[in-house]
């Protein structure tokens, strides 16, 4: 069971021994000596770098670019979610940690369920908060006081970058009606380094995410979720092949080459078969 992670200390295990894997001017990786888990010093996410605030703002407007192509995925999701885990028929109650531009929301409009979001930093992004079946709360996790339980609960990449990963998925199961499931998706940072030194031949990129403060494998989401109290987890992937999520992860058009790659990548399947998708996804019952 995992310890309360003090200043500095592993977020997965609480140990305080671990030593870096990468540096740069902006972002220390460290490996917990312990459990393994990798996860930045900086656990806040924040920058005051202003070209690394312009590129996270620059992504999240590229985001918004694929609003309309990401509902029906996300609508999708939900009904194998139903069918997969026995979930009512009738409309069901979704709650998401983060809305980002509003995709899951539209998925759950077209599909007459409820949607509850969490989102603190509302903005001018979301669209449909005056729908009546659509509730928005400016909180974080951390101080959300709900009124009601929920037959869903989403956190689509983003445990990632929440500073206590175990306690807020937590917070999450904590607020599922009986019978009810949580969906994580998150980044798969197997190989990190590897990773970034590939990519980067493609793409000039930087090794993760300005503000992933959580670089999660599938042992060690696994790990989270287990030290979070569920007592059922189910591990899956999603692939980068889909042609909208490979122009959402490269934030441009892909060349030819690229396009062959992913279309057989899409054909074959090869990545989710051997169980290391692009994004890793858990489902989670407490």
């Amino acid at each position: 069971m995992a310890t309360e992670a003090g200043e500095g200390a592993c977020p997965l295990c609480g140990a305080t021994a671990s030593r870096p894997v990468h540096e740069e001017s902006w972002i220390v990786i460290r490996r917990c000596r312990r459990c393994g888990f990798q996860f930045t010093e900086n656990r806040t996410g924040d920058f005051r770098d202003d070209e690394i605030a312009a590129e996270i703002d620059h992504f999240y407007r590229w985001l918004d670019r694929f609003r309309d192509a990401r509902v029906p995925l996300l609508a999708r999701r939900l009904e194998t979610l139903r069918a997969r885990f026995g979930l009512p028929e009738v409309p069901l109650s979704v709650f998401e940690v983060g809305t980002g531009g509003g995709a899951l929301a539209a998925a759950c409009r077209s599909l007459g369920h409820r949607y509850t979001g969490l989102e603190p930093f509302l903005g001018e992004r979301f669209e449909g908060a005056d729908d009546p079946a659509v509730t928005i709360v400016p909180e974080r996790i951390e101080s959300y006081r709900p009124t009601e339980r929920f037959d869903v609960a989403v956190l689509d990449n983003v445990l990632e970058h929440l500073a206590d990963p175990v306690g807020s998925a937590r917070k999450v199961l904590g607020l599922l009606a009986p019978g009810g499931v949580a969906w994580f998706q998150v980044p798969n940072e197997r190989w990190p380094v590897a990773k970034h030194r590939l990519l980067s031949r493609i793409k000039d990129r930087r090794i993760t995410f300005p503000g992933h403060v959580n670089l999660f494998t599938r042992a060690s989401l696994a790990r989270c979720l287990e030290a979070a109290g569920a007592s059922e987890v189910t591990l899956g992937a999603t692939s980068a092949s889909d042609p909208v999520l490979t122009r959402l992860l490269l934030m441009a058009e892909p060349g030819p080459f690229l396009r062959t790659v992913m279309a057989g990548l899409r054909a074959s399947r090869l990545d989710v078969l051997a169980g290391w998708g692009y994004w890793l996804d858990a489902y989670a019952r407490p």
